[in-house]
């Protein structure tokens, strides 16, 4: 279609776009958005709708591209920055994040949202007094804000060591009202979620569930949920992993690897809250390894092996897919894959001798795809009580897409767990990846050992720093729901944690049984 000029009928275009996606039209509007920037590359109202649309699909990286544009185009307006800073903070770039949100409310000062979201980022990065002046900020802008008043809440919760219960009942007192009442649905779900660790903290356990069940029942609404057919589709593709493995063809892909002088990669995985982030702080204290935590390097290297595959890879799994790669596409793979590494480093240089710890739990099912590109890659398997990690999953709120979109229902999150240790137990004898089960427990129970024998796997000579991870966890924010459980260091006190809420996890323990035993947790 030929570009055109006429301001009114842009101005009818953009009316369009912007009724479709008030309407909730979200894949409409984004088509009219799209269509709009194709003809008129500088409307920065149509980048940063864009920006706005990714940030509802949970696609960051677009998200931050467009809402940069957008900056681009008109620098001085807040909304941009504002919508800029949402998109870094669900991309894992807390401090730009702030950067981001420090612009935005200098340029509205009363926007009490910026206030309010980066002292939830402060709070992340333990600057608890930093991220109480920002709570006073965004109240003095707005002293009914819903978020702000919960957020809060919550920081104060977790800057207390010990809080006593006049303080727990305070904090309620603050929370309830808002969770049944508020306007804002996010702001009743995560009111929710803190009541949830507040009756925990009185060890009132129905109470405690039933708020965990009102959270998550919000974030169903409020998210932008995969459908059931993407949710059967990964079950599936998880189902076909262990049909497709054999050691055979594991050590075929060893004798095929190519000498290319490349290094390999060391892996942390497992079911998600299965202890993956204490593990990978305790090995990034030490001073010969880079860790990198939970960004889609082997994610992005599939989605390129792909596109490579063309069609067929409708009807391959990801093992049949590595196996049909030839040599050429193996060392290209490999070649990608570092290249993302160093994109995710921030394109700074690996030391020699230096080790590359990648940590993200469900990459446990991209296993196959590690094994034909680095069969000597050390895999480090995080294992937890199957009831532990089942309710930790509930318990937590995570950003939403296809896998995490089981743990909103508690029958959905043994579905998930069953189907994903399913396919490792049935695997793991299948790879010549060396790998290493590291159960949470013992690893809790006598740190120093366990850390001694993860340590010994790598390679790693021991080094004192791994012991003291904790000290510098407000040196780094954690992407992680784990976040404010680091900065308290290596504690038994949630080893066994199901049992005092077993009457309501009764309906998934028989799911469980078989993956209790498997693990030794009987």
């Amino acid at each position: 279609m030929a570009r055109t000029n006429d301001p009114r009928r842009l101005g009818a275009e953009l009316t369009r776009a912007a009724n479709a996606l008030g309407l909730g039209h979200i894949d409409r509007a984004e088509g009219l958005f799209r269509a709009i920037v194709r003809r008129h590359p500088r409307v920065a109202d149509a980048h940063y709708a864009l920006a706005r649309i990714a940030l509802l699909k949970n696609d960051a990286r677009e998200g931050i591209e467009r809402a940069r544009a957008a900056i681009a185009i008109d620098p001085s307006n807040g909304a941009y920055h504002f919508a800029l800073a949402r998109l870094l903070r669900d991309d894992g770039r807390m401090r730009e994040a702030l950067d981001a949100y420090a612009r935005a409310a200098l340029l509205e000062p009363r926007n009490a949202d910026a206030h309010a979201e980066s002292a939830a980022i402060l709070e992340r990065l333990s600057r608890f007094d930093e991220a109480r002046a920002s709570i006073e900020r965004a109240l003095a802008a707005d002293p009914r804000h819903e978020m702000a008043r919960v957020f809060g809440a919550r920081i104060a919760f977790r800057a207390a060591a010990e809080p006593d219960a006049e303080a727990l009942e305070a904090w309620a007192r603050t929370l309830r009202p808002i969770a049944t009442h508020a306007n804002q649905r996010l702001a009743r779900s995560i009111a929710w979620s803190v009541l949830a660790d507040i009756h925990d903290a009185r060890g009132e356990v129905d109470e405690a569930f039933d708020a965990i069940g009102a959270s998550n029942a919000l974030e169903r609404e409020i998210q932008h949920a995969p459908s059931d057919d993407d949710r059967a589709r990964y079950l599936a593709a998880i189902d076909a992993i262990a049909p497709a493995m054999s050691r055979e063809r594991a050590e075929r892909w060893r004798a095929e690897a190519p000498d290319d002088g490349l290094p390999d990669p060391a892996l942390l995985v497992g079911f998600p809250r299965s202890g993956t982030t204490m593990t990978e702080r305790a090995l990034s204290a030490h001073p010969r390894v880079r860790a990198i935590e939970e960004r889609p390097t082997f994610e992005r290297t599939r989605d390129e092996m792909v596109r490579m595959m063309g069609a067929r890879a409708r009807e391959l799994s990801v093992a049949e897919m590595a196996d049909a790669l030839t040599p050429a596409q193996v060392g290209r793979l490999r070649e990608f894959y570092w290249e993302c590494v160093r994109e995710e480093l921030g394109g700074e240089a690996i030391a020699d001798g230096t080790l590359v710890l990648d940590k993200l739990p469900l990459r446990i099912l991209l296993l196959p795809l590690v094994n034909r590109l680095f069969p000597d890659a050390r895999v480090l398997v995080a294992l937890r009580d199957p009831r532990d990690v089942c309710l930790s999953c509930l318990r937590q709120r995570f950003a939403m897409n296809v896998p995490m979109s089981f743990f909103l229902d508690l029958q959905d999150t043994a579905r998930l767990y069953a189907h994903t240790m399913r396919a490792w137990l049935e695997t793991r004898g299948a790879y010549s990846l060396p790998w290493l089960e590291v159960r949470y427990e013992d690893t809790v129970s006598d740190f120093p050992t366990r850390m001694r024998e993860i340590l010994a796997f790598l390679g790693l000579a021991w080094d004192d720093a791994v012991l003291s991870f904790h000290e510098r966890a407000a040196d780094r924010p954690s992407t992680t729901p784990s976040y404010h459980a680091i900065r308290a260091g290596v504690s038994t006190r949630a080893v066994g944690r199901w049992r005092a809420y077993e009457g309501c996890l009764a309906p998934i323990l028989p799911a469980l049984e078989p993956f209790v035993g498997a693990f030794g947790y009987e």
